[in-house]
């Protein structure tokens, strides 16, 4: 883990001082909302999609017209739902209710970012590191004390890396200020689970999609010559 957060460190500080080589960069801000769930080969029927958030903050640099190194850090939610159902003694159901389980990340993603008129592509790597997770029960399912949510953090790595993508539309509102509007999607590689005997799944990976958007300002000068 050291290793992984000391690679972290090393690529955004480089991602960061790039600017110190070029005149002209964009810093922005984005929110995102959309529905996430887990990638997996046992799949059981009752796993669902989750309404999920994300909110960023970005520093980019064109090295071309059309081409730039984009650096991000932000909080993302990921998780799934599934349903659950109640029956009597007897097997008999009695009705059912969605379990939410929520994983909170800081997550840190480079990508390589094309834009060709008001049309912009982004793919590169994330790394993520889970800052909670909460497993929360339907108003009708009974526990000592009543609680309904709980506190699963240990079931879970702490370390998440994979791949994210977007597409989206550029609107210019002055000269130096612009507007993102896109669609974007991340897919974990690694499985996420730290203790199998909690899960209906032997492994799990993160994979959500979802709409964004972007305010972006150019901090910077237009170079010369």
């Amino acid at each position: 883990m050291k290793n992984e957060k000391f690679l972290l460190a090393v690529l955004f500080v480089l991602c960061l001082g790039i600017n110190n080589s070029f005149a002209q960069f964009y810093v922005g801000s984005n929110i995102g909302v959309g529905f996430s769930t887990v990638s997996t080969q046992d799949r059981p029927d009752n796993l669902g999609l989750l309404f999920s958030q994300r909110l960023g903050v970005s520093l980019q640099i064109p090295l071309k017209s059309y081409f730039s190194l984009r650096a991000e850090g932000r909080w993302s939610s990921q998780g799934y739902k599934s349903e659950l159902i109640f029956t009597d003694a007897n097997g008999t159901p009695l009705g059912g209710g969605d379990v939410k389980q929520r994983l909170n990340y800081a997550q840190f993603q480079t990508q390589v970012r094309f834009e060709i008129e008001f049309i912009y592509i982004a793919i590169g790597p994330y790394v993520g590191f889970l800052t909670g997770a909460t497993r929360k029960f339907p108003d009708q399912f009974v526990t000592i004390g009543g609680e309904r949510e709980f506190d699963v953090k240990d079931e879970y790595r702490t370390f998440d890396v994979g791949i994210g993508s977007a597409f989206g539309f550029l609107i210019e509102l002055s000269e130096a200020v612009r507007l993102e509007l896109g669609i974007q999607n991340t897919n974990g590689f690694l499985n996420t689970l730290e203790d199998e005997d909690f899960s209906p799944f032997e492994s799990s990976r993160n994979f959500d999609f979802g709409l964004q958007v972007g305010l972006q300002v150019n901090l910077g000068k237009e170079k010369k010559g």
